[in-house]
Order: structure tokens, then sequence, then C-alpha cells
């Protein structure tokens, strides 16, 4: 079946796997992605923007799995990084959360060069008996080790290690 595939009998060396967590996109030389491109939520310290935080436009159940996806702007090159998405209640600084490295560990933050864009999806469950209403999602970055915050930058700031970039709908 390979020779079928490859008419011109070349040996193959590795089968490309299918990667879970991203994707790899070629741009020209001397141009940017609209990724690239895109005006930041976020600045994390002066060494990764946040391009976007998004999570499906519907409303959600309590005890919803909720995906999130972060699509990141390397302004440096970055020490390895852990990233939090929190639900937050009016009064309530944190209701549910889930933190991990970018692209589920294969790709962490110190692997990352200045300028480039990483994006990955964190699932935030929520918890089963969260009340109807509406909640502000938050997201930080933090060193695992020592748990500093990297400080945030962002318009109408509400938190100096937290980004509030969404909210969602509980019904």
């Amino acid at each position: 079946m390979l020779a079928a595939l490859n008419p011109l009998n070349a040996k193959q060396v590795q089968v490309p796997e299918v990667y879970q967590y991203g994707a790899v996109i070629n741009v020209p030389a001397g141009t940017q992605s609209a990724s690239a491109i895109a005006i930041e939520a976020a600045r994390f310290g002066s060494i990764l923007s946040l391009i976007s935080a998004r999570a499906p436009d519907q409303t959600f159940a309590p005890g919803a799995q909720v995906p999130v996806a972060l699509r990141w702007l390397a302004l440096a090159q970055p020490k390895r990084y852990t990233t939090f998405v929190h639900l937050i209640g009016e009064g309530q600084p944190m209701i549910a959360g889930v933190d991990g490295e970018p692209c589920g560990g294969w790709y962490p933050t110190d692997g990352w060069h200045a300028g480039e864009v990483v994006e990955y999806s964190l699932t935030l469950s929520l918890p089963p008996d969260l009340s109807p209403g509406v909640y502000d999602l938050a997201v930080g970055v933090y060193q695992w080790q020592t748990g500093e915050r990297l400080p945030v930058l962002q318009v109408d700031q509400r938190e100096a290690d937290r980004a509030f970039v969404s909210q969602l709908i509980v019904k």
C-alpha cells in the first residue's frame, strides 16, 4: 500500500502523527499572520501577549465541560510557565479553574520564540451545583515552582495578575 501512495518508491522514514493540541502554519517570509497582528486582550509582563481567549458562544448547564481556546504571542523568549483559566462570580474570586502547561505539556513556553503565535485549549469543568447566572472568565500565567504570577496590563484592568477576558452564561 505504501508503494501506491508513494509512486517514486522513496523510503518513508517517519509516519506523521496527528497533533492533538496545536498546528504549525507556514507564513511566507516578510509577512505576518493575522494572529500576529491582532489586538491583544492582555499583556503578561513584557513576555507574553494574550491575543484571544474564546469559549463557545452558547449557554452552559451546571456541570458542563467548557473548552477555552487561548492564543498567545511570545514577545520575548519566555521561561517555563503554566497558564490558568478561572471562573469568577460576583463576590466569588474563584468558583472553578483549570491550570496547565500550553499544548498539554508537549510544547511548553520555554520552547517558544519571540514573535511566535501559539494556540491551544484548556477544558474548564463547571461545578454541578453552579447557580444560573453570568460569570467572568479570567486568564493568568505563573511559574509552577514558585506560584509567582506574571503581572497583567489590560484595558479596563481589574486585577494585577489576572486578565478578565470573557463571560459565560449558565442556565
